[in-house]
C-alpha cells in the first residue's frame, strides 16, 4: 500500500470521527428552521451603532437580552414598541440579541457590533 493510500485513509477515518462527534438532532434543526422562518425581517438598527439600537418589525418581541460574545448577559431589557436600547456603557465589540415573545420562545438571534 503507498503512503498516498495510507495517508488518504487515515484522512478519512478522521474525517468521520469529527463528523461523528458534531451532535445535531431534528428538534433542534426544526427550532433553528423555525426561528428563521418566523421572524424573517425581524432586525436591530442601526448596525453597527455607537450609543443606541432600535428593532424593526417588532410586533412579537416582549424582551431583548444583550450577551457578550462569550455568552455572558450583559443587559435584559422588557420591549415596547419603539423603545431605544442605550448600549454607550458597553465596550466596543460584537454583541449577541437574543429577541424573545411573550411566551420566552426566542424569535431571532441577532449580532450587533458596538463601534
Amino acid at each position: 500500500m503507498s503512503l498516498k493510500v495510507i495517508f488518504a485513509s487515515l484522512l478519512l477515518m478522521s474525517c468521520l470521527s469529527m463528523t461523528a462527534q458534531v451532535n445535531f438532532n431534528a428538534e433542534t434543526l426544526q427550532h433553528s428552521k423555525n426561528i428563521k422562518e418566523s421572524s424573517p425581517d425581524l432586525s436591530i438598527y442601526p448596525n453597527p451603532t455607537t450609543d443606541f439600537f432600535l428593532i424593526k418589525n417588532d410586533e412579537k418581541v416582549d424582551q431583548v437580552v444583550v450577551y457578550n460574545w462569550v455568552g455572558k448577559r450583559i443587559e435584559s431589557f422588557t420591549h415596547y414598541k419603539g423603545r431605544i436600547y442605550n448600549v454607550e456603557d458597553l465596550e466596543e465589540g460584537i454583541y449577541i440579541v437574543r429577541l424573545y415573545n411573550k411566551n420566552n420562545k426566542v424569535l431571532k438571534v441577532l449580532r450587533l457590533n458596538r463601534n
